[in-house]
């Protein structure tokens, strides 16, 4: 006997049991978001630092950060 399912049966299953797929961009997105809080408070730090050296260090640093959150952001939205 061939037993029809509704499309919420269907859609309950799809659901209760992740692919590998769903599975790997869960995992991506955990470890994402953990660099991006982890940037912002790197970036959050009043202290640029006591000379002009350290200062240019520092808006090294934060030039790098952005520019890597914003080819993430764009690698993203594609």
């Amino acid at each position: 006997m061939v037993q029809l399912l509704t499309a919420t049966d269907r859609w309950t299953d799809m659901i209760a049991i992740p692919t590998d797929i769903e599975m790997g961009f869960l995992s991506q997105s955990v470890l994402r978001e953990g660099y991006l809080k982890e940037m912002i408070q790197v970036l959050s730090d009043p202290r640029y630092g006591n000379s002009l050296t350290q200062v240019d260090a520092t808006i090294k640093k934060h030039e790098a950060i952005s520019a890597d959150i914003l080819a993430r952001v764009c690698d993203v939205s594609l």
